[in-house]
């Protein structure tokens, strides 16, 4: 028997046809016609005053699923707004941080991450706060060493409950999402078409707007606008980084109070990955 080349190709070619008819299942059934992901959006309540936005790219049929739990996500958030807003008196971190004696005091995680956050920036800009109070995660307790000790979490809830949704999206296994919570961004993976786009808004009059929107893979972003009254040439802040939206949102009021000349240097030796600065002018300045 002949099994030249010849011979063998001829068998192949045999081979082929064959399964190309009695196979058809598996050319038509294929991943090829597998159903595309498609973007989702939904938006939830994390307070009266407080949306958030979750896009989530999945495949359609996991909409029941996604909508569940980005509900789970933004109701965990509340939770923890509740135990620790600064405008309630009677809640965790106004209760910790309004006492003004020295000691070492236990206190939530949650409490524990976001004092810890602010001191991690705090060291980067050798600010007074590194001298003045320590913060032990392992055993979810802060010491004061001071009796002045001035700290506020307020600039930083929105950060903190934002890197909560994505932590909690991305633990439900939606690896590609992207989160607004009111001026604070989070993007995760890629959208369907490629990088996700945060947007820089300049409000040049009340109906009109000048933005620029940034390509961005796996960051956290946070706007801050400098306070009625204050003198600084910054009009806002905006800092995108790998840190998470916290970290984000403390360096970027850190920055806002100064002016443009010293926001730069501070951002930079925070850590920022990306910073815009918007001038009383409504210029943009960008780094890189």
């Amino acid at each position: 028997m002949d099994h030249g080349p010849k011979a063998k190709g001829e068998i192949m070619r045999k081979l082929m046809f064959l399964l190309l008819v009695l196979c058809p299942w598996s050319m038509v059934h294929g991943p090829l016609l597998a159903q595309e992901s498609v973007q989702m959006v939904f938006e939830q309540d994390v307070a009266p005053d407080l949306k958030a936005t979750v896009t989530l790219v999945a495949n359609p049929s996991s909409r029941n699923d996604a909508n569940a739990s980005v509900r789970k996500a933004t109701q965990h958030a509340r939770q923890i707004l509740d135990q620790l807003d600064p405008q309630d008196p009677s809640s965790e971190s106004a209760q910790v941080l309004n006492h003004k004696e020295k000691g070492t005091y236990s206190i939530s995680p949650d409490l524990a991450k976001i004092l810890q956050t602010s001191l991690d920036v705090a060291k980067k800009l050798k600010e007074p706060l590194v001298k003045q109070m320590e913060v032990n995660l392992s055993k979810n307790e802060v010491t004061f060493k001071t009796n002045d000790l001035s700290i506020n979490i307020e600039p930083l809830i929105k950060g903190y409950l934002a890197d909560i949704i994505s932590e909690d999206l991305n633990r439900d296994g939606w690896k590609d999402s992207f989160l607004e919570l009111g001026g604070v961004f989070i993007t995760k993976g890629r959208d369907f078409n490629g990088s996700w786009k945060i947007p820089v808004i300049e409000k040049t009059t009340t109906n009109a707007q000048h933005a620029f929107y940034y390509k961005v893979l796996n960051v956290a972003a946070a706007t801050v606008e400098h306070g009625n009254g204050a003198q600084t040439d910054i009009k806002s802040v905006t800092v995108f980084t790998e840190g998470g939206a916290c970290k984000a949102q403390r360096l970027a009021t850190a920055a806002v109070g100064t002016n443009l000349s010293n926001a730069k240097k501070l951002l930079k030796d925070g850590g920022a990955t990306r910073f815009v600065l918007i001038d009383q002018n409504g210029n943009f300045l960008q780094n890189p």
